[in-house]
């Protein structure tokens, strides 16, 4: 009998502590242009634009697993026919649509400490966004080292990290699909059209000089899961010297993570952004690409 009446007591204390129901109230979804570019060692801007969407709409599902868009949604958010604009100086240049949501200016000189400013202009719906990006002076990547580890990839490097406050980037590509730079002769090489494949992958650390023990920097940089077997062997490690503003955004998609858990139930994230009226990151880093083949 009181083991019923304890059992009664514990169902009744947790009873009492289940939350009430409540409405909550979503605001209006108020759709914007994202920005995100890519400058590629040869004077070239890539500027890729995108319409944000609600992830209530019902064209679009995720799970642990996949992401799932629609062909007609796709098609709603990838920008068309926009003119975008980058200035400097007293110079103008008007950027061409590759294909749907991506644009190159061709003949952009890429100068350290030189104020570049972007222009979108989305006609189709009436949106209109600006970006300011100083570029930062370039650090020489020094020396690249790549290797497999059972399944990990690891990537050694160094390089001398200037006196003044600084944040890099450092992105490894490669491709998935088997095809290398084209060329065994390092004199034909041509990193600006490997990095502007469509099929080409990359992985990104971030870094920070405050953690550094001295100026000579030496590290590695693990990519696990790494399937060697069906990709080229040319791979390119590229060191960016990038602003404070962007290296805290790339911290925190790193902390929100993939699993969609995770980003869901994880603690709420505002990314911070330097579009003005729309979401993402203008960049006008100039990176230093090392090109390696790897022995198989």
């Amino acid at each position: 009998m009181k083991k019923i009446i304890l059992t009664v007591a514990v169902l009744t204390s947790l009873a009492s502590c289940m939350p009430k129901e409540k409405s909550i109230k979503i605001d209006d979804f108020s759709q914007k242009l994202t920005v995100n570019s890519q400058v590629i060692p040869g004077d070239i801007m890539l500027v890729a634009l995108t319409r944000s969407f609600s992830l209530l709409d019902n064209r679009y599902s995720k799970s642990a697993d996949s992401t799932k868009i629609s062909e007609d949604l796709m098609k709603e958010l990838l920008v068309e026919d926009a003119l975008v604009t980058i200035s400097y100086q007293d110079k103008v240049d008007t950027l061409v649509m590759l294909s749907p949501g991506l644009y190159a200016g061709i003949q952009i000189p890429q100068n350290a400490n030189e104020l570049y400013t972007l222009n979108v202009n989305d006609n189709k719906k009436n949106m209109h966004v600006v970006a300011q990006s100083t570029m930062l002076e370039k650090v020489e990547l020094k020396t690249v080292n790549c290797y497999m580890k059972g399944d990990t990839l690891k990537v050694d490097y160094t390089f001398d990290d200037p006196a003044q406050r600084n944040n890099y980037m450092l992105n490894v590509y490669y491709n998935p699909n088997g095809s290398g730079i084209g060329s065994a002769n390092p004199s034909n090489w041509d990193v600006s059209n490997f990095l502007t494949q469509g099929n080409t992958y990359a992985s990104y650390a971030t870094l920070s000089d405050q953690n550094f023990e001295s100026s000579s920097v030496h590290g590695t940089m693990n990519i696990p899961d790494f399937d060697d077997a069906n990709i080229s062997d040319t791979l390119i490690v590229s060191l960016s010297n990038i602003s404070e503003d962007y290296y805290n955004y790339l911290s925190l998609r790193t902390k929100a993570g993939k699993n969609v858990l995770t980003q869901v139930f994880g603690e709420p994230i505002n990314y911070p952004s330097n579009v003005q009226g729309g979401l993402g990151f203008f960049l006008t880093h100039s990176p230093d690409p090392k090109l390696f083949i790897m022995n198989k």
